[in-house]
């Protein structure tokens, strides 16, 4: 599997982030209809889920944070009353090649 999605791994790391939370929400929709008879074992469950997620999200938070390039900082609709599509699309692809030049070509 590695070595066939070797290339993708970026395009695959964002769909991890964009399903990641989709995914905690059905998980604990999965454990509140659950038929386990225990409500604390189903409360914990619950919990563990809540606090992977706040974890997860602190992780990337730091990500972000730690990195020179600020590659994990989106841009929404709400930019475009400010700049321009071109101009999004060019800082975007500044950052990119930024992000590219100096992270993950350090990381091989």
């Amino acid at each position: 599997m590695i070595a066939i999605f070797y290339k993708y791994w970026f395009f695959l790391n964002r769909v991890r982030s964009y399903f990641t939370p989709l995914l905690i929400v059905f998980v604990i929709n999965e454990f509140t209809s659950s038929k386990i008879r225990l409500v604390a074992i189903k409360q914990l469950l619950i919990i563990a889920v809540y606090f992977y997620g706040i974890w997860y999200a602190h992780d990337i938070w730091l990500i972000n944070k730690n990195s020179s390039t600020k590659i994990l900082s989106s841009t929404t609709i709400f930019d475009l009353r400010k700049k321009s599509k071109d101009q999004i699309k060019k800082e975007n692809l500044k950052k990119s090649v930024v992000y590219f030049n100096q992270e993950y070509l350090k990381k091989q």
